[in-house]
């Protein structure tokens, strides 16, 4: 009896001892950081100045619209339309994407760039999407496409490209729109909002803010197919508080 005793005390210790070692395995693991588009992690991001930010998105905005206006260029090499000649220069807030950093990203401490673009009578739509979401698998980008169930004639391709961005082609009655969204990134959202508003502000009030060439009466720019608006130049304003609208 008293070995058996002796052998059932010392099960329960062993058994102890691995149920105590597999906690601590388990505690001591860490979870990864998440990382963003650019495979960023958000300490990173916060250790970088304002200006180090702000060159960031800087950069990134040119890949951006870089990646789009070879999809552009491609479909038609001549002229589209940019609604309200809006340059597209201002970070978004990045929780607009629902699970975006996996779900850890909010209004404040990321963002996302977006585009549109339009092309009126475009001939042949639906193969010219075709041959888009070709050329986006050979990439190899993550695409789709499908046809209106409700309105006959009308397409839509899309792709996820190798950074995280979304592009899709929708093929309309009256023409095509292009519409683009960059990958999430870790950033102080407001800060950069600010920043920026204030340097678009700045060259507004002195006459030197970027406009296209060509506006129609509705206010919308035209540009040609690899073209795109510039990102603002940096400047001291950036840093100051909010800038009144001018427009007002």
């Amino acid at each position: 009896m008293t070995n058996r005793r002796w052998y059932l005390a010392a099960g329960l210790v062993a058994l102890l001892a691995v149920a105590v070692g597999s906690c601590t395995a388990w505690t001591q693991r860490e979870i990864p950081p998440v990382r963003d588009a650019a495979g960023v992690t958000e300490v990173e991001s916060q250790e970088l100045t304002v200006r180090e930010q702000f060159d960031l998105v800087h950069e990134r905005y040119e890949l951006f619209n870089d990646q789009i206006s070879v999809t552009m260029s491609q479909i038609h090499p001549g002229e589209w339309k940019l609604p309200n000649s809006s340059n597209g220069a201002m970070v978004m807030e990045g929780n607009a994407f629902r699970g975006a950093l996996k779900g850890e990203g909010t209004a404040a401490n990321s963002y996302y760039l977006s585009r549109f673009w339009r092309l009126d009578d475009v001939a042949n739509g639906e193969a010219k999407l075709r041959e888009a979401k070709q050329r986006w698998e050979e990439l190899g980008w993550k695409t789709e496409m499908y046809d209106s169930d409700i309105y006959p004639g009308e397409y839509r391709a899309s792709a996820i490209t190798s950074d995280g961005a979304w592009i899709a082609l929708d093929m309309l009655r009256d023409g095509l729109n292009v519409t683009a969204y960059s990958g999430v990134y870790w950033g102080d959202t407001e800060t950069l909002r600010r920043a920026i508003w204030n340097i678009q502000q700045s060259e507004r009030d002195e006459g030197t803010r970027w406009r296209p060439e060509k506006i129609d009466d509705n206010s919308n720019g035209y540009l040609m197919a690899g073209e795109y608006p510039p990102f603002p130049e940096w400047r001291a304003a950036a840093l100051g508080p909010r800038l009144p609208d001018s427009r007002d």
